[in-house]
Parts: C-alpha cells; sequence; structure tokens
C-alpha cells in the first residue's frame, strides 16, 4: 500500500503525548530568557564536538596537500593541478548529491526524533540509503572515465591523465562517503556529535601514518597518498558504526529492513534533495561568480591572488557560521516533531542572531590583523595592498552572511528548501551578482566591488527573509512537520510494535 496522508492519519500526528502536552506547557510558562539559555546550552554542547571535527579535518588535509606535492618534487605542479582538477569534479558531483540529499535527511529525521517516531527515522534513513545507491552507478562511472571528460572540455591531457587516476581511487571512497552521510544524519537527529569528532580524529591517526608510508617508502608516490584516504573512509564508517550500535534508539527501535515501506518515500526525499541543493548552491553562487570574474579585472593576478587569499579568511571565520547553521536547523527540527512552537520561534531568533555575532567578531579580528594575516599568504607588496584593501572594505559583508546562514537553517528545520532556494536566487544570483560586477568593473572597484556587491545580495536576503519570519505560522510549521513524520504505511504487527 502506498503511503498516504489522509485526514485521520494527520489528526493523529497533531495528537500531542503527555509527555509533549507537558514540555509545551512548561514552554509556554517559562521565560524567554530561560528558554534561550536552554537551547544555547544544547546548541554549544553539539557544536563543539563538530568543531573539533571540521578542525581536524583541515589540518591533516592541509599536511597531506604537502605531502602529494613533495612526494615527486619534479612533477609536484602537475600532481598538484590534477589533485585540483580532481577535487573540483568531486565537489561539483559528489558534493550536490551527497550534501543535498544529507540535507533532505536531516530535516525529516530531526524533526521525526522530535516527535519521538523512530519508526519514520529508520524508514527515511533506508530510503536516503536507496537513493544513495541508485546515484552510485552514474558517479562511478564519471569517475572512472574523468580522465576522458577532463581532456573533452579541454584540459591538459598530462594533467587530465593524472587527475583520471586520482579519481578512479576517489570512486572507491564514494560508497563509504555516502554510509557516513546516513550514519552522522542518525546521531545528529538524536543530538549527538561527539563520534563525529572521535571518528574523524582516530581516522587520520590511523590514515596520515600510512600516506607517508605509502607515498614516501613505496614506489606509489602520490597515488599511495591519495589511496589513504580509503582507509581514512573505511575507519570513520567503522568507528561511527561502533557508536551507532550503542544507542538506545538502535537498542529498542530498529525495526529491520524495510525497504519496500522506504521506497514509498522517495519522492518526498528526492524533491526535498534538489530544493535542498539550489538553496546551498545559490546561496554561495556570488562567491563564486567572484573567482570567476576576478581574472577578467585589470591586473588579473593580483586580483586572483587577493581573492584566494580573502576567501581562505572567509573560509576560517565562517566554520563557526557552519557548525552553528547544522546544529540550529537540527535543534529547531527538533522542537517542531514535537510542536513546540514557542521554543522554536526563540531558537530561530538565536540562531540567526549567533551567525551574525561570530561574523562580526571575525570581521574585527580580520580587520585588525589584516596586513600581518596576508603577509602568512603572500610576500607579493601589489597582492598584500590589494588583499589588505578587501579586508578592510570587503569583510563588511561577513555579518551579513552570518545572518544568511542563520536563516538557511531555519529554512532547513521547516523543510522550506524551496523558499530558501527563491530567495537565494534573487538576491544573490539577480541581484547580488550583477551589482558586484557593476562596481567592480563600470565604477572601478576592483575585486573589492565584487564582494561589496555581493554583500548588498546577503542585506537583501537578510531584509526579505525577516519579512517572511515575521509573516510565518510557527503553528502551521509544526503542523507540516508532525503530519509529514507521521507516515501511514501498510500495517503489520513490527509496524505496530515499533
Amino acid at each position: 500500500m502506498a503511503v498516504e496522508m489522509d485526514v485521520r492519519s494527520k489528526t493523529t500526528a497533531l495528537e500531542l503525548t503527555d509527555e509533549e502536552y507537558r514540555a509545551i506547557q512548561e514552554d509556554n510558562q517559562a521565560l524567554a530568557v530561560d528558554i534561550i539559555k536552554d537551547e544555547l546550552q544544547h546548541i554549544f554542547t553539539m557544536s563543539v564536538p563538530l568543531m573539533v571535527a571540521e578542525v581536524m579535518n583541515e589540518m591533516p588535509e592541509t599536511i597531506m596537500f604537502v605531502m602529494y606535492g613533495r612526494s615527486n618534487p619534479e612533477k609536484s605542479t602537475q600532481i598538484l593541478a590534477a589533485l585540483g582538477l580532481a577535487e573540483l569534479v568531486d565537489l561539483l558531483l559528489v558534493n550536490s548529491v551527497v550534501n543535498g540529499l544529507s540535507a533532505a535527511l536531516e530535516t525529516v529525521c530531526a524533526q521525526a526524533v522530535g516527535g519521538k517516531r523512530y519508526l519514520e527515522v529508520w524508514l527515511t534513513l533506508q530510503a536516503g540509503a536507496l537513493m544513495f545507491t541508485a546515484s552510485l552507478p552514474v558517479l562511478v562511472t564519471i569517475f572512472f572515465n574523468g580522465g576522458a571528460i577532463l581532456r573533452l572540455v579541454g584540459q591538459d591531457p598530462e594533467i587530465a591523465q593524472t587527475a583520471a587516476t586520482i579519481l578512479r581511487l576517489a570512486a572507491v571512497s564514494l560508497p563509504l562517503t555516502m554510509i557516513q552521510a546516513v550514519q552522522k544524519t542518525l546521531l545528529q537527529a538524536q543530538n549527538v556529535t561527539t563520534p563525529l569528532a572521535i571518528s574523524t580524529t582516530i581516522s587520520y591517526l590511523a590514515s596520515l601514518p600510512l600516506a607517508y608510508a605509502l607515498g614516501f617508502w613505496t614506489p606509489l608516490g602520490y597515488i599511495g597518498i591519495y589511496a589513504s584516504n580509503i582507509i581514512n573512509n573505511a575507519v570513520r564508517v567503522l568507528v561511527l558504526m561502533f557508536f551507532i550500535m550503542r544507542t538506545p534508539v538502535c537498542h529498542e527501535s530498529w525495526p529491520g529492513w524495510m525497504l519496500e515501506k522506504a521506497i514509498q518515500l522517495v519522492g518526498k526525499l528526492t524533491s526535498l534533495s534538489i530544493y535542498s541543493m539550489f538553496m546551498s548552491t545559490f546561496h554561495f553562487i556570488g562567491i563564486t561568480t567572484i573567482s570567476a570574474s576576478a581574472g577578467y579585472l585589470p591586473n588579473p593576478a593580483v586580483a586572483i591572488a587577493a581573492n584566494s587569499i580573502f576567501i581562505q579568511i572567509v573560509g576560517f571565520i565562517t566554520l563557526p557560521m557552519t557548525v552553528i547553521y547544522v546544529v540550529g536547523s537540527i535543534r529547531m527540527g527538533n522542537g517542531l516533531g514535537a510542536g513546540q512552537t514557542r521554543r522554536v520561534a526563540l531558537t530561530s531568533r538565536t540562531v540567526i542572531g549567533m551567525c551574525a555575532i561570530t561574523g562580526f567578531i571575525g570581521t574585527v579580528l580580520a580587520t585588525c590583523a589584516a596586513e600581518p594575516i596576508t603577509r602568512v599568504f603572500t610576500s607579493d607588496p601589489e597582492a598584500v595592498n590589494e588583499t589588505v584593501k578587501l579586508l578592510d572594505y570587503g569583510v563588511v559583508g561577513i555579518p551579513l552572511m552570518g545572518a544568511t546562514f542563520g536563516v538557511q537553517a531555519i529554512f532547513r528545520s521547516c523543510g522550506e528548501q524551496k523558499t530558501g532556494a527563491k530567495l537565494n536566487f534573487v538576491f544573490a544570483a539577480v541581484i547580488g551578482t550583477p551589482l558586484g560586477l557593476l562596481f567592480a568593473i563600470t565604477l572601478n572597484g576592483g575585486v573589492t566591488g565584487l564582494w561589496l556587491g555581493n554583500s548588498l545580495g546577503f542585506l537583501g536576503l537578510v531584509v526579505a527573509a525577516g519579512l517572511w519570519l515575521q509573516r510565518v505560522s510557527w503553528d502551521k510549521m509544526v503542523y507540516n512537520a508532525r503530519a509529514n513524520t507521521h507516515l501511514k504505511v501498510d500495517e503489520d504487527p513490527l509496524a505496530e510494535a515499533a
């Protein structure tokens, strides 16, 4: 029987348990400041391990990047260029698929966990596993033919051939990457993040020495270094599985494989995944356009160098925003699933404020230490001057960018990725990008003008999202979340028991 949502099932979805009713009553009687303090505690508790995981990702990857260049000094430029091409293919294909579907899974699972509907959690994750599996043959085929594709689009044949070898190795890790996405969703939806930091740390403790040994003590060179990524991903999967098997949710609610029922959810998840992908893509389309446009400005080498350094600094500043965005969306999703309207409304504004404040702090630090930071990357006087100018003026948009991270968290938690994609497209692509080109080329603002135009797009997005927040009905969002995660499926003893 197909999944259906009739009037009776919707009514059942909105019926509160005694525990949920008491929690809502407590929220209604509590002071707003007490609810905000409680949510801040949850957000910080979840964010710290995720920050550790992100840092533990960045540092070893930098070390491995150095290893690639030194594994064969005579061909280091070719190897690094090939690595860049391979990472671009991975970014455009794997990140789009994995991040889009992961966002959809987290939206539904966070809401279902909030309402303690664990059967729906498992069915959603199994549907996600089916979707990942279906995409795998297509991605593997592209990766194994990556060299031919790169040559077809005009890349240097030798660099394309080296990239082809890297892409074939990357294809081996694809199933492991997808398994991790499902594992992370299950843990994060339950507000459990410490295993993610532990798995990342253990995986690099295992793979970094192996990378060095294969890269410098065997004839494999850069191939051996990249192959260590397979071990890295395998260790992560095993460590995360160790923790998942010990969670109460796994012990108490695992219904077994129910693929016939799970496949009924694929259509809904596909739509949500596509809009999640568009929302993320349009959110950062301005930055992509800036990077592409910098090469067409006067003195392009300096413009590209300044922009590249600035993006590295912005990436560091936005790291905590990204973590708050993920954690905030999960906490709001939990609240929506539990019917806690007032808590979600307060959390939404708290998350936007946290992201904006984080951006402001990063802006102040970057501005105060603009020249010393720039000289870490380059000693070229022209590049230093242009980057310092960019840090003095371009960073004004970072707090606005931070606020947009909070806005994206709200759309993601509510399952309103379609609305988020539309607003991002209008203000980032249609308004911000043309304004940046106008300031940079017509008004001779250079790369700083590109970023200022993009910042105005973010400002428009924040204003529009603020108006949306003023008009949104959180009661309706709670209704949608609870109805969305209360599924009427074929009745059997196992489903009834769950």
